[in-house]
């Protein structure tokens, strides 16, 4: 499956969409699962987003429309996690860092 579809400007295909069965308590109800592929990878990285939708019957507008606005809703978390992620990551650099300077502090003072 290559349906084009754009999300907050950038341009992608909808590769795959399958159905799950509900699984209490992860999932109460069934699902659709939808993969989204960007053209080219976003700035932060990403490759794509998979959406869940309700399992229903659509019409191809109204499963285009959910589909681009929880595409839209789940690539902006997927931003947000990938700038903690980040900073995160950056942090632990700076303090891993700070934690080599020390230790080697430490050797030098034994000597």
């Amino acid at each position: 499956m290559q349906v084009e579809i754009e999300l907050s400007g950038y341009k992608g295909r909808i590769r795959h969409i399958w159905g799950r069965l509900a699984k209490p308590p992860w999932n109460r109800k069934d699902v659709l699962d939808v993969w989204i592929e960007f053209d080219e990878p976003y700035p932060e990285g990403i490759s794509g987003v998979a959406i869940i939708i309700p399992a229903n019957e659509y019409y191809p507008n109204e499963l285009r429309h959910l589909i681009k606005k929880e595409g839209e809703k789940q690539l902006a978390e997927t931003i947000k996690e990938r700038i903690k992620e980040r900073a995160s990551d950056e942090l632990r650099r700076r303090k891993e860092e700070i934690i080599n300077i020390l230790a080697e502090k430490a050797e030098k003072a034994l000597q």
